[in-house]
């Protein structure tokens, strides 16, 4: 990340190497959870993407800039912007790519706004159409936040079906990044339920393998909830207290 954002620096004579070299860094910063960051690389490649009238790479910055300000509580008009982005400037440009991306950061704040319905909706198209294309990239990404629209609305047998099936298509796949998210999201629905012993198995098992100083917010979060679940296997559950660290609802 570091190296592509020096060459994405205004010292780079060629422009459209800068934009590529943003859009590398401005990635890297996203799917590390790298929101400042972020925020300054989506800002810096809409600059030369619209100097230089690269329509798709401007749609790129703006889908990255919306994702940086998605940690804000404006998630219905954060979520138009990478609409608007996507279809605006990248569909006519780019056909498909970004698709599942773009679909799956909607429906994150679709999720957020207080709109099960609407992510559901989007997030069922975006994986018949991820599947039909053969599109691995972000697919166990939908599928994780296809299941958690079922746990915003109380459905947790349709969640827990459905994060077993992410599971196994990430795993599938060879998916680490994937397999993390969705084992720490079955982890705390199954400790919900009440089935601890469970819930650490899994994630003990897709934390198998990967480094311990992974820099990763998705790989802390799970390594946080494994120490917790082994420390306090034996202690009672009381799912009906909303305050108790372990009950809590899976976000």
């Amino acid at each position: 990340m570091e190296h592509l954002a020096l060459r994405g620096g205004a010292d780079n004579p060629h422009p459209f190497h800068r934009a590529i070299a943003l859009q590398g860094a401005a990635w890297l910063a996203c799917m590390f959870e790298d929101w400042v960051r972020l925020a300054s690389l989506a800002a810096d490649l809409q600059t030369v993407a619209s100097e230089y009238g690269y329509q798709f790479y401007l749609g790129v910055g703006q889908i990255f800039h919306a994702c940086a300000l998605a940690t804000g509580n404006i998630h219905t008009q954060t979520e138009q912007r990478i609409a608007d982005g996507y279809q605006q400037y990248m569909l006519c440009e780019g056909g498909m790519l970004f698709h599942s991306f773009q679909a799956w950061k909607r429906g994150e704040l679709l999720l957020s706004a207080g709109q099960p319905s609407q992510a559901r909706q989007l997030l069922h198209g975006a994986i018949e159409l991820a599947l039909e294309h053969g599109e691995r990239a972000y697919l166990v990404e939908l599928l994780d936040m296809h299941a958690r629209t079922w746990i915003a609305v109380g459905d947790l047998d349709n969640a827990e079906r459905e994060l077993g099936s992410a599971l196994s298509t990430a795993k599938a796949l060879g998916a680490a990044a994937g397999s993390l998210l969705v084992a720490t999201r079955l982890a705390q629905l199954l400790l919900q339920r009440g089935r601890r012993h469970e819930a650490l198995d899994h994630l003990t098992r897709a934390l198998r393998g990967v480094e311990r100083d992974t820099a990763f917010p998705r790989f802390a979060q799970a390594l946080q909830l494994q120490a917790i679940l082994a420390q306090t296997i034996s202690m009672p559950c009381q799912p009906e207290d909303p305050q108790h660290e372990l009950c809590a609802e899976p976000r």
